[in-house]
């Protein structure tokens, strides 16, 4: 796995980030795992199987969308082995992606639960080449640092979105609620993005954007794809993983960095949302 780069807000929270990711042959592995942010995840070379809800045959040019909350894996990769690209946009991203007009122009987006994780079957051939284009141009810019290039990244990322949401829109099925109060429900996002290793409650989280606790509960679900107390569950296992695989903490130390008062807990929750115990993580 290799950093190209992220882009963060003027408080310092993360809402882009692109890397390259490498996997060698393999089958049957199953590492079931969880990520708050929405992954596009563009598939340099390889053959293989993503494994979801449903099982997708992998090809070389295709584009996978999993969502907050949406488990996932790559069960089967056949020789010589896979390289993608992946894309991270933070759900907070889209406190910033609306209009005066609609404000919840996005949101449509993240409420949707889409027919199917392959962007082809979801798009225009004409739309998805636009979407590869533009992460194609992300990776370009991020390598470049010319200048602008985080203006330009953030107008490649909204094309994605608007193409994305365009879709949500336009499929079939039952329409989603047109939401109020996302402002607040970003603005919670956003907090647990900043205090996810303190300890935090569901009334603290409610009354800090002035909602009733069940309601707040409820839309945050609606709109974010985890419940609340899932995004910083998996907001410190995010963390988790990084500091395994980037210091020589114990797991201990580990978990108690991440806000988790025991190991038990820590591995029991690592095991389910990470799809596999710390130890491995290290390893790779």
């Amino acid at each position: 796995m290799a950093d190209l780069g992220e882009l963060r807000d003027g408080s310092g929270l993360r809402l882009l980030r692109m890397y390259t990711s490498s996997a060698a042959a393999r089958t049957h592995a199953f590492r079931v795992h969880y990520h708050t942010a929405y992954e596009l995840g563009l598939v340099v070379s390889g053959h293989g199987q993503y494994t979801s809800d449903r099982k997708y045959e992998i090809r070389p040019g295709d584009i996978f969308l999993y969502k907050s909350g949406e488990p996932h894996c790559i069960t089967d990769i056949a020789e010589p082995g896979m390289e993608l690209l992946n894309l991270h946009i933070s759900p907070i991203y889209f406190k910033h992606f609306s209009t005066e007009r609609d404000e919840n122009f996005g949101v449509a987006f993240l409420q949707k639960s889409f027919a199917s994780n392959r962007l082809a079957d979801l798009l225009t051939p004409e739309a998805h080449a636009a979407v590869s284009a533009a992460m194609r141009q992300i990776e370009a810019e991020f390598s470049s640092k010319s200048e602008g290039y985080e203006l330009m990244i953030q107008n490649c990322l909204d094309r994605i979105l608007i193409l994305l949401s365009r879709a949500a829109l336009a499929s079939p099925g039952k329409k989603e609620v047109r939401c109020g109060n996302t402002e607040r429900i970003f603005g919670a996002a956003a907090y647990i993005d900043g205090h996810y290793t303190e300890p935090l409650t569901l009334s603290e989280l409610a009354d800090s954007v002035r909602l009733e606790k069940t309601y707040f509960s409820a839309l945050f679900k609606r709109i974010i794809g985890l419940s609340p107390c899932e995004y910083i569950t998996v907001k410190r296992i995010e963390h988790a993983v990084r500091l395994l695989r980037t210091t020589d903490q114990n797991v201990l130390d580990v978990a108690t960095a991440c806000g988790f008062n025991n190991t038990a807990n820590f591995n029991k929750l690592f095991k389910k949302y990470a799809g596999t115990v710390p130890k491995n993580i290290r390893k790779r």
